[in-house]
C-alpha cells in the first residue's frame, strides 16, 4: 500500500486549452507515453478511459489485479480506478479519455452502464480482438482523431457519437458468441 495518497488526474492535466480540454482527450499511445511519463506510476484519475494496444507487450496494473498487454489489448477503465503500466518501447495505438459528463450531455447514464465495459466489480477491464475487429476500431478511432484535429461545426456531437459507436462495438465484441478472428 503506497504511504502516501495516491494522485488522482484530471482531463485538463492531460491537455490545457483544447476542444473541451475538461471533458474529453483523445491521443496516439506512443505520442501519449512519451509526453505524460508521469503516468507509469500508480494513480487515478475521475473520468473514463479506453486504451487500444496496435503494437507492443508489458503489463496494465488495474486496481492491483496485472493483465499482460499485447496487440489487439484493449482496457476500459472507470473513475477511481487505480491504475499504473509498465509497456515495451514499442508500444502504440490510441487511447481515449471522455467524462460522464461529456457522454451524459447527449446520451444517458444509464446507457453508459448498460454497456457494463466500465463495471470494475462485474467485469474484465481487458478484452483481446482480432485483427478483423481491431480494424473496425481503428477506423473509429482515425475518424475521432481526424475530428478532434480539424474540428468544425457539431465537432463535440459527433465526438460523442463516434464514442457511442466505439461502447456499442466493444460490447458486441465482448459479447459476440462468435470467436474472435486472427487472421483476415
Amino acid at each position: 500500500m503506497p504511504s502516501s495518497p495516491l494522485p488522482i488526474f484530471h482531463i485538463p492535466d492531460f491537455t490545457p486549452d483544447t476542444l473541451d480540454s475538461s471533458h474529453f482527450y483523445y491521443a496516439g499511445l506512443k505520442d501519449h507515453l512519451a509526453t505524460h511519463q508521469f503516468i507509469q506510476k500508480p494513480h487515478k484519475h475521475d473520468f473514463y478511459i479506453i486504451v487500444v494496444f496496435t503494437q507492443g507487450k508489458g503489463s496494465h496494473t488495474i486496481d492491483f489485479k496485472t493483465y499482460n498487454v499485447a496487440s489487439g489489448s484493449m482496457f476500459f477503465l472507470s473513475p477511481g480506478q487505480v491504475h499504473s503500466w509498465e509497456l515495451s518501447m514499442d508500444s502504440d495505438g490510441f487511447i481515449l479519455f471522455f467524462s460522464a459528463d461529456f457522454y451524459t450531455a447527449t446520451f444517458s447514464r444509464k446507457r453508459l452502464n448498460e454497456y457494463s465495459l466500465f463495471n470494475s466489480i462485474l467485469e474484465y477491464p481487458r478484452m483481446d480482438i482480432g485483427s478483423l475487429q481491431a480494424k473496425e476500431i481503428i477506423s473509429f478511432m482515425e475518424k475521432i482523431n481526424k475530428e478532434n484535429s480539424h474540428p468544425t461545426v457539431f465537432t463535440k456531437d459527433l465526438l460523442k457519437n463516434y464514442i457511442d459507436v466505439l461502447l456499442i462495438l466493444f460490447y458486441r465484441f465482448k459479447n459476440s458468441k462468435i470467436p474472435f478472428s486472427k487472421k483476415e
